[in-house]
């Protein structure tokens, strides 16, 4: 029995929140969720993820524009975006960067030009959604792009900056999830396209089609998840070869231990 319903945020401390990102890091390694979640530690900036928001902003910035409906030409258009997003930048961005974000957002202009007569219709950029899920779950989050293709199908988009695809070819949970929130605002809606945009490999789409049934069973996957946490105590590391990319690894023996670090004074410092 589908249970969802979308509701205001305003009311979003009555639940327990969820997202795609929270729940896949529980599974992962509760360890890490515990550090992040719960204790609250801070996370390190890390060079992929500033060049990950440069990217999805200048993105962002131009599809709005497109919305609007701009009559700016498009490499005025993005210059003025890419310029904002640089300047709206939490963190400093390096020259190697900013000219590989260049590049990439060449690349992006290039393709546009050649499909200029079969662009979709963005419709929305980082569109919010927050969904009572049922058992006091309210899943929230954002999808990068929202568009109407050509042939008249709702298409879903998220910007990856990850080096490689392959993982991403098996991984629809998330899709499946930004789908299930479309269907949800849309009762009439009954296929829709999805997509992982490699933005690292000339924008190559990862590209799925799902159904409406196909997707509104996911919320009970959340149900289950939030169960799941919720009752939880021990909150045991899964150590493995991603210990070593992980922001909390010196708050954990065992990820040290699998990393081969020392944490030698009460302020995290470590020894190789």
């Amino acid at each position: 029995m589908i249970q969802g319903k979308i509701v205001n945020l305003e009311n979003r401390n009555d639940y327990f929140n969820l997202s795609v990102s929270k729940l896949k890091t529980f599974q992962q390694c509760k360890a890490k969720y515990h550090f992040q979640y719960i204790q609250h530690l801070p996370s390190q900036e890390k060079d992929y993820l500033t060049f990950g928001t440069l990217l999805h902003k200048a993105l962002e910035i131009f599809e709005s524009e497109q919305i609007k409906g701009t009559n700016v030409a498009d490499h005025l258009l993005m210059k003025t975006a890419f310029s904002k997003a640089l300047k709206d930048s939490k963190y400093p961005v390096t020259p190697e960067q900013k000219q590989e974000a260049f590049e990439i957002l060449s690349k992006f202009l290039e393709i546009r030009a050649k499909n200029k007569n079969a662009l979709a219709k963005p419709l929305s950029v980082e569109k919010q959604f927050s969904i009572d899920v049922g058992d006091g779950v309210l899943l929230s989050g954002f999808i990068d792009l929202v568009k109407m293709d050509t042939d008249n199908v709702l298409h879903v988009v998220d910007y990856k900056t990850s080096k490689t695809k392959q993982y991403l070819k098996k991984d629809l949970f998330q899709l499946k999830t930004y789908s299930y929130a479309m269907c949800l605002e849309n009762e009439k809606l009954e296929n829709i396209r999805t997509s992982y945009v490699m933005l690292k490999h000339n924008f190559d789409p990862i590209t799925n089609e799902f159904c409406r049934e196909d997707v509104l069973s996911i919320e009970s996957e959340f149900r289950k998840g939030a169960a799941e946490i919720n009752q939880e105590k021990l909150f045991r590391p899964s150590t493995g070869p991603l210990c070593k990319y992980c922001d909390y690894v010196t708050e954990c023996p065992d990820g040290r231990d699998r990393v081969g670090l020392i944490k030698a004074d009460g302020f995290g410092e470590v020894n190789w």
